[in-house]
């Protein structure tokens, strides 16, 4: 339980870089920073992408079409 409100307080901003807007503030809703080398270097791995397969470095085309898709899923879920 402490874990999980550790990492919802980092992925508030508590811990971000001053290039981290929160979505309250006009940032993107879902993105979470980076915490790989956080924490003196102890964290190895993101919780987003741990294996780097690239999922944020994709075509902007893609990441809207995506990003759409999911909204939709959202919207359909809620039905």
């Amino acid at each position: 339980l402490i874990a999980i409100g550790m990492l919802e307080s980092y992925g508030e901003g508590a811990a971000a870089g001053p290039e981290y807007t929160h979505y309250m503030r006009g940032g993107q809703p879902g993105f979470y920073p980076d915490i790989k080398g956080k924490n003196n270097g102890q964290i190895q791995i993101n919780l987003y992408d741990p294996f780097g397969f690239g999922f944020r470095d994709k075509p902007a085309d893609k990441r809207a079409r995506g990003l759409r898709s999911e909204i939709l899923n959202g919207r359909a879920a809620m039905f």
